[in-house]
């Protein structure tokens, strides 16, 4: 099949799948996000969309994140593009040991009254 440009300084991706290895390689992604990746090289390399703005509307994705994927699946190859690197969002308020503490603490009968204990023992434990 014939590589058509992608709108990133005419980048010209080959896709080196065919259209039924990617169908049957995005059929078995146990998460979304990878089978959306490789949803977005089956549409393409199907010639489903013409335009990376098109494939962006139809995943509902940005052009940024389409064309970051693309660059992932050039450099590093169908592997790289499913490696879950996913760090999560913010990071949590709580130290894992002052979060234990407040678990066990919990957990006992006499426990906290309300939330302004919890929150001046956390104050206290946290400093």
């Amino acid at each position: 099949m014939q590589q058509r440009p992608i709108n990133m300084k005419w980048l010209l991706i080959e896709i080196t799948e065919t259209v039924e290895e990617l169908k049957a390689i995005m059929h078995s992604q146990a998460k979304a996000k990878l089978k959306e990746r490789v949803h977005a090289l089956y549409v393409w390399k199907a010639g489903i969309v013409k335009e990376i703005t098109d494939l962006a509307d139809l995943l509902g994705r940005s052009e940024s994140t389409i064309r970051l994927w693309f660059a992932r699946y050039q450099a590093e190859g169908l592997s790289g593009l499913l490696a879950w690197n996913y760090r999560g969002g913010k990071r949590p308020a709580l130290s894992g040991a002052v979060l234990e503490a407040l678990q066990i603490r919990l957990q006992e009968p006499d426990g906290f009254r309300s939330y302004g204990e919890i929150r001046d023992w956390l104050a206290n434990e946290q400093g």
